[in-house]
């Protein structure tokens, strides 16, 4: 079963960045809180972190013998949210969107 998470992306620095996840399937509400403190909703998310480790766009490490993944979203200058290791290696989030 997916963890829910709530996730608030900084407008002003374009990024949001969790560490240390110990579950492997998150349900992701993600908002965008802007510079004047308004919270904005995104969207909804299924992220399966296992599978994006294997692709590379999450990472996966071990903590005293249990994975854990580390997550970074961005939000490019065009106001489209990318999922990724780096600003270079991203999958366009909307392909994890779910109504």
């Amino acid at each position: 079963m997916a963890k829910t998470r709530r996730w608030n992306l900084n407008e002003r620095e374009g990024r949001y960045a969790a560490t240390n996840l110990p579950e492997t399937r998150i349900d992701l509400h993600l908002s965008l809180k802007r510079l004047d403190g308004q919270r904005v909703p995104v969207g909804r998310y299924a992220l399966d972190l296992k599978a994006l480790a294997r692709k590379g766009h999450v990472t996966c490490r071990d903590v005293r013998g249990t994975e854990v993944y580390d997550v970074q979203i961005y939000r490019e200058s065009s106001g489209i949210y990318k999922l990724g290791v780096r600003r270079d290696h991203v999958t366009p989030l909307r392909y994890f969107e779910v109504s």
